[in-house]
């Protein structure tokens, strides 16, 4: 049942932290402009940043898709590479039809549309990344068939604990949710094996770093779990390889501090740290640069519009 916050509950994600790190002035606006800018009584600032949340891009929404159509291959253990690529290939010229004609409905209802970066803010999506997309849609789910995960799953050699987004995921650090969204979370010879799919490239220390969260989840939810007996595998679909990961109590000793630390980094911006109020725009800065070309939020930036002006 939905109850209404005037502020947004204190999280943390990796994924947030980046956001922090790279620019305040964009963490600002995803994190505590678009807040309740979904109300019809909402300020205009507010439902702005908020339908600005919204956008997406080719690259994240084919991501996206490809990741929906390899938990349904999960649930039914079963797949279909031309009927998924038919239907990710739809959805995405849905999105490009959407962000052609329906900006102005998009407006109004947020949540009912996919508007695109690259039509919003640019000239579109030409044929050529088009063509490099829809490739890329191919090779992921021709080497998911392939990969080593899939073909636990297809013989029910694994017992799978969990692969659905539904629940939104998460354990305590201080007063912060950090939410753990796992691909797939399965058990195999007594140990957890938690899997991410990725269709980009690798980097290994922040690779390492995310699955130390997932890590820090399992443990923290499944008591009969320890260090030693949890592992980390990401499947990348774009170059079929596969990269695996083991944790020492050390590392995540480690891995907890970082957390805290920026966290503090994040309370020095609060107003009031126990109801996550935060101080004013003008206390969290633009970092302008290349990156505004690539920002959601840079409509309501005049840092970052200047940039691009000059």
């Amino acid at each position: 049942m939905y109850k209404r916050r005037e502020y947004p509950e204190k999280s943390w994600s990796f994924s947030r932290h980046k956001s922090f790190i790279d620019c305040k002035r964009s963490f600002y606006f995803n994190t505590f402009a678009h807040w309740n800018g979904w109300e019809i009584q909402a300020p205009e600032k507010a439902k702005i940043a908020y339908r600005l949340k919204k956008l997406t891009n080719v690259y994240a929404l084919s991501g996206q898709l490809l990741h929906e159509e390899i938990a349904q291959c999960i649930k039914t253990k079963s797949i279909d590479v031309n009927k998924s690529l038919k239907r990710i290939r739809s959805k995405l010229n849905k999105a490009v039809l959407d962000s052609k004609g329906k900006v102005q409905k998009w407006k109004v209802n947020p949540r009912d549309y996919d508007i695109l970066h690259e039509y919003y803010y640019g000239n579109g999506v030409s044929k050529e990344l088009g063509n490099k997309i829809t490739k890329r849609m191919e090779v992921s789910l021709d080497n998911f068939v392939s990969c080593y995960t899939w073909s636990l799953i297809k013989h029910g050699e694994i017992e799978i604990i969990e692969f659905e987004k539904d629940n939104f995921p998460y354990f305590m650090h201080r007063d912060y949710k950090i939410y753990s969204i796992l691909d797939l979370l399965y058990k195999l010879d007594g140990k957890y094996h938690i899997v991410y799919w990725k269709s980009g490239h690798k980097s290994l220390v922040e690779n390492k770093r995310q699955m130390g969260i997932y890590a820090l989840y399992v443990l923290n939810k499944y008591p009969s779990s320890s260090v030693s007996i949890v592992k980390g595998h990401n499947e990348y679909l774009g170059i079929n390889d596969r990269e695996s990961f083991s944790f020492t109590i050390d590392e995540l000793t480690e891995l907890k501090n970082q957390i805290s630390d920026s966290m503090d980094k994040m309370d020095a911006r609060l107003y009031n740290k126990e109801k996550n109020i935060p101080l004013s725009e003008e206390e969290y800065e633009a970092e302008v640069g290349e990156p505004c070309r690539y920002c959601n939020f840079i409509e309501l930036c005049e840092a970052g519009l200047k940039y691009l002006k000059d």
